[in-house]
């Protein structure tokens, strides 16, 4: 997105503004909305439904030449509702994964630090 010059704001804007609601067909948008007013953080899986869009299309995005082909592409997004879903999983997976309490250690720990740390406990 950068080497063309694309402003992603441009269409994340449009979707953080009207929820989609031009974007989808109006039953595909009213699931859409239920499953935001059922995240218990509210509408952070709105976040999260942008950056699944944006991972489901990422090889046709990589393929655009032009900054008016990007902005085509997703401003067609989500399209279809086999799309939508996959979207929808993919988001509900994405706001698990950002909410996970504990981090994996990184870099791993050595084998020498692993037996310390149970040692210690």
């Amino acid at each position: 997105l950068a080497e063309v010059g694309f402003e992603p704001g441009v269409v994340a804007t449009r979707w953080f503004l009207l929820l989609f609601a031009r974007d989808v067909a109006l039953p595909d948008l009213l699931r859409w909305w239920d499953s935001f007013l059922a995240d218990p953080r509210r509408f952070e899986l709105l976040g999260d439904c942008c950056l699944a869009m944006v991972l489901d299309l990422r090889e046709e995005l990589l393929g655009s030449q032009s900054v008016v082909e990007l902005a085509e592409r997703l401003q067609a997004a989500p399209g279809d509702q086999s799309r939508l879903e996959s979207c929808l999983r993919k988001a509900w997976a994405l706001s698990l994964l950002r909410q996970r309490t504990q981090a994996p250690v990184f870099p791993p720990l050595s084998t020498a630090e692993a037996v310390q740390d149970m040692a210690s406990s």
